[in-house]
């Protein structure tokens, strides 16, 4: 069984599960479900990532969540505080392109919040937005997923977001009709 990882955009991934140039995939966005099937594998939560040498985070000290609290999901009490983006005015952001779900999600927080931030760049991936941000350059949003996952050593503080725009679920997808193969049907078993 060869296993091989495609990173690309939603559109791409939709259309070769489609064409049957890849068997599944795994999405944050939700797919036709006249032409897909879905498993699904976790809720997610998108937190802000700010650098930790910025100054504005003195400011926030009460908001402010660490690896621990995401690790056992502490932070998703209604004890710990919601931040308001406004509170991040004139610090620029790293955030992904047009496209990207995470985007898509990031300019809904802040249109309800009333908040435009001051992009300095755009990136395809979440993983790229975090990476610069950790090299102190910006803010980025990041899934709680990715924060679980990175090193522990990272220059970063994270900030919750409104729950309601904030979560999403991640899916296996597959064309709808399409046979399941064992290897197929066992790395679904593995996935959770």
């Amino acid at each position: 069984i060869k296993v091989e990882l495609i990173e690309e955009t939603t559109a791409t991934l939709d259309q070769m599960v489609r064409n049957g140039s890849v068997d599944l995939v795994l999405d944050n966005c939700i797919l036709d479900e006249e032409v897909f099937e879905w498993k699904p594998l976790r809720e997610e939560h998108l937190l802000l990532a700010v650098p930790e040498s910025f100054p504005i985070n003195n400011e926030l000290k009460e908001y402010q969540i660490n690896a621990g609290m995401i690790k056992t999901g502490e932070y998703m009490k209604d004890t710990v505080k919601e931040i308001n983006l406004r509170a991040f005015c004139n610090q620029p952001f790293i955030l992904q392109k047009k496209e990207n779900d995470t985007r898509l999600r990031t300019n809904q927080i802040c249109q309800k919040q009333k908040f435009t931030p001051q992009i300095l760049l755009e990136v395809d991936q979440q993983m790229t937005a975090y990476n610069i941000a950790n090299s102190g350059m910006g803010i980025s949003f990041v899934s709680d997923t990715l924060a679980l996952k990175v090193s522990r050593h990272s220059e970063i503080i994270y900030y919750k977001l409104d729950k309601k725009s904030s979560t999403r679920e991640v899916h296996f997808y597959w064309k709808k009709g399409r046979y399941l193969s064992r290897a197929m049907e066992e790395f679904l078993k593995i996935t959770g």
